[in-house]
């Protein structure tokens, strides 16, 4: 709400999110305004890089991220400030602020199309691959 940049619809806004009766359904609606604003630079960005964040370990940096997303900076940056406030980074890991997230993350985008496994996946290869050479990283996320 605080960049929804049409100040005299701000009341149907506001009123649109207040339509969600738990908190992870709040998440959902606002997932959809970030599908919305970023989805045009690429489909699916943001489904995928919050199901990646839900299926990690011990959450992922910035530039694991991008690297196993292949995310020109100019689509990430926006898109990170967008969610700063919802993610919390751990020792450099980026990871959620709150379960309630999660939960939202879970039920959109891996219980839906059951892609729990194809995320997993996308972590795995690119902690085996050339471009992850922390040992202590591969460790810590692939089984």
């Amino acid at each position: 709400i605080r960049v929804y940049g049409v100040y005299e619809k701000l009341d149907e806004r506001i009123a649109h999110y207040l339509t969600a009766s738990t908190p992870p359904q709040l998440f959902e609606l606002v997932f959809v305004r970030l599908e919305t604003d970023f989805e045009n630079m690429r489909s699916g960005f943001v489904g995928d890089t919050l199901a990646l964040l839900w299926v990690s370990r011990r959450g992922l940096s910035e530039s694991e991220l991008v690297e196993i997303l292949d995310l020109p900076h100019n689509i990430w940056y926006p898109f990170y400030l967008a969610v700063s406030e919802a993610v919390v980074s751990k020792a450099g890991y980026l990871s959620f602020f709150h379960d309630y997230m999660r939960q939202a993350v879970e039920t959109r985008y891996l219980k839906r199309y059951n892609h729990y496994h194809k995320y997993r996946d996308m972590q795995i290869k690119y902690f085996m691959s050339e471009k992850c050479t922390d040992k202590n990283r591969i460790c810590e996320e692939v089984p």
